[in-house]
């Protein structure tokens, strides 16, 4: 019960829940309105969501999170598209999704920004707030991916192409 060590800012409680604790709320409410709904997805969308939502945090790990949020922006069209190439399901492409349920959780830490871009021009202290806050948010999401993607991305299997 002897406690010394400090919380660290992000465990702080913002009302009578823990940060953790509403991320966790946050990741379970995005996840679970792909599969089931009025936002549910195709498999394939599901399928690129759960390999993102696998990958995302060992890229915030290795990249950091701006260069991360970066690929998922490139991932999500970013503004960019050639000739008539853009994807059959613009707005609900993994990328997007998975950019925009990030968006939320970061919020409920209240960081947020204005634009993606902002964050290469903020200062330090802001940038590392966001670099911990997104990297547990990207393991939520990651947590609730597999379970609740994945059971539906195995029952597809091989030779059962869905639509």
């Amino acid at each position: 019960m002897n406690q010394t060590s400090q919380t660290p800012p992000m465990e702080s409680t913002h009302g009578t829940r823990p940060l953790q604790v509403r991320w966790m709320d946050q990741a379970y409410h995005c996840v679970s309105s792909l599969v089931a709904g009025d936002k549910r997805q195709t498999p394939k969308v599901l399928e690129d969501y759960l390999n993102l939502a696998r990958q995302f945090p060992s890229l915030i790990h290795t990249s950091g999170a701006l260069q991360a949020v970066m690929f998922l922006r490139k991932k999500a069209g970013g503004g960019r598209q050639e000739g008539g190439k853009s994807s059959a399901h613009d707005k609900s492409d993994a990328g997007t999704l998975l950019l925009e349920h990030l968006q939320r959780m970061l919020s409920e830490a209240r960081v947020s920004f204005d634009k993606w871009d902002d964050i290469a021009r903020c200062p330090l202290d802001q940038y590392l707030r966001f670099t911990r806050c997104a990297m547990q948010s990207a393991e939520w999401l990651k947590r609730y991916s597999e379970v609740l993607i994945e059971p539906l991305v195995e029952q597809k299997g091989p030779g059962k192409e869905g639509a």
